[in-house]
């Protein structure tokens, strides 16, 4: 209660060497238990705490510290993927109450016909059996040119649709605009009080123009385009959160929503401005965001803080990396108050530019990868010399249930890849759930191209819980066709059939790729 009024990324310490003591024993604890289940992301995010821990000039005043040294070892902490390769056909489901079985399986692409180009930061819904894409940004960083389109499910084609009106242009990895259904009409909202509204049965685009309470000042920064905010609807109401204004680079906490009966908004809680909060969610950007309609909540999920750019415009919050938060929160739809909701289960570890969807058809929340621009990851595969790099991506999947306020890590052997700034959507119709598209970094992938990397594959995920349109023939094909994971595919491209090359030492290929020494022909 004393730090109430302080930051949440605001770390305070106690110089009692039984704290430090029992924090960093704590956090090895976690770590070994989260990574007998198979969770690397959350295991490796204790390590790094208990590291860093240990190696504070205070930590080093204390004696009784120094036996812990022997638990802290680096390279085996740190060179862990998300999922590891090594590791994910030996996870197996000890504990049903923190884990489940899926697969993730790639539709076949069009034979015939344009596609979409690769794309991440952009929208994605399905209506009517058609998984629809638009806006986004290319490997470029720059806003694709073929803004819209929709695959329709059934016979396996593409079509482009119209674009968008205009919509300030931005580029970069934050011009996430997400867009939302209601009543065969997609919304598009810009940081201004005139939306853009897609009709899905005319494919026409129109303007709506809203107003605001009586009173209320509009809350956002009329001179430019919000980005990197969050959106989901509840009965008839659009709900908007977070993202960046241009006000405060740190993002913002600004929480709205719009009547979508009477065209009128109302400002729930939050600003531009540089005040930490406690009892609601701070400033932040790209966070996850779902509505549970039987708990009638609105689900906040981590997100970050862009102090690098706080730093190169010299405003406060500013330092040398970007803060990923570690917190989740709901909002209570009829009370209108903030929870803060304990993380329980084997729950995703804290990280930015991650998808999410609710599924309706099994009650859950789905969150799939993302980005930690502050994660230690040591690469000890992929050349001669060990790289570390201070970032980590992920391709790992988790679900949620509301109802019981518990976290589950879906355990799978095949996946998308490890990427960031990808959509994934749910069928109100099928409840299929579909991701699309997104992005990785080739620094953490080395490869030919030196841009962003941006994907337009489709993928399906089944879970085994009731409406997850589980099929037991599904995990034996999963085994079969991934026996040595998914790491036989290209990171980088995704292609299947590489070409092994043997290592330096002269052993075996075959022997190399059991034990895990392997290197690929990269694109």
């Amino acid at each position: 209660m004393s730090l109430k009024n302080k930051p949440s990324w605001k770390d305070s310490h106690i110089p009692v060497v039984e704290y430090w003591l029992f924090r960093i024993k704590t956090h090895l604890r976690a770590y070994n238990e989260f990574l007998a289940l198979g969770n690397t992301a959350l295991a490796v995010h204790f390590a790094q705490v208990a590291w860093t821990d240990y190696h504070l000039p205070i930590s080093q005043n204390y004696p009784k510290l120094v036996p812990l040294k022997k638990e802290l070892n680096f390279y085996k902490m740190f060179s862990l993927r998300h999922p590891d390769p090594n590791l994910i056909d030996k996870t197996q489901l000890t504990c049903s109450e923190v884990q489940v079985q899926g697969t993730w399986e790639k539709l076949p692409s069009p034979t015939q016909g344009p596609r979409p180009t690769g794309r991440c930061a952009h929208s994605c819904w399905v209506w009517k059996c058609r998984l629809y894409v638009c806006l986004g940004v290319g490997e470029t960083q720059f806003e694709v040119d073929d803004v819209f389109w929709y695959f329709d499910c059934k016979i396996n084609i593409w079509k482009h649709l119209p674009n968008p009106p205009e919509t300030q242009p931005v580029g970069g990895l934050s011009s996430v605009r997400p867009m939302q259904v209601w009543q065969d009409k997609v919304y598009l909202f810009l940081g201004t009080r005139t939306l853009h509204v897609f009709d899905l049965v005319t494919e026409l685009w129109s303007s709506l123009k809203t107003t605001i309470r009586r009173g209320t000042t509009w809350p956002y920064d009329s001179s430019s385009s919000l980005t990197s905010f969050n959106t989901a609807v509840l009965d008839d109401k659009l709900y908007v959160f977070g993202g960046e204004d241009g006000k405060d680079p740190l993002g913002q906490n600004i929480f709205m929503a719009l009547d979508l009966s009477a065209n009128k908004w109302e400002h729930l809680s939050g600003s531009s401005e540089h005040v930490p909060q406690s009892f609601q969610p701070n400033l932040r950007s790209l966070q996850c965001m779902w509505a549970a309609p039987k708990q009638r909540k609105i689900y906040i999920l981590y997100g970050s803080a862009n102090r690098t750019q706080a730093r190169y415009k010299h405003a406060a919050g500013a330092t040398e990396c970007d803060y990923t938060y570690d917190d989740f929160w709901s909002w209570h739809v009829d009370d209108k108050k903030w929870e803060r909701e304990r993380l329980r289960g084997s729950y995703p570890s804290p990280r930015t530019e991650a998808a999410s969807v609710f599924s309706h058809a099994t009650g859950r929340a789905v969150v799939y990868g993302g980005y930690h621009g502050n994660m230690t990851t040591l690469e000890t595969k992929m050349t001669i010399q060990d790289t570390m790099y201070e970032f980590a991506f992920y391709g790992d999947t988790f679900i949620y249930d509301p109802e019981a306020n518990i976290w589950q890590h879906v355990l799978v052997r095949g996946f998308p890849s490890y990427r960031a700034m990808s959509t994934i959507v749910s069928d109100p119709d099928t409840g299929k759930i579909y991701l699309f598209g997104g992005y990785t970094n080739p620094d953490f992938v080395p490869a030919k191209y030196f841009s962003s990397r941006a994907y337009n594959d489709i993928w399906t995920l089944k879970l085994n819980l009731p409406g997850g349109h589980w099929n037991p023939d599904d995990l034996t094909r999963d085994v079969r066709a991934e026996k040595m994971g998914p790491w036989m595919r290209c990171f980088t491209c995704g292609n299947c059939g590489i070409n092994w090359k043997k290592e330096e030492d002269g052993k075996n290929t075959r022997k190399n790729m059991a034990a895990g020494n392997f290197r690929n022909d990269l694109c």
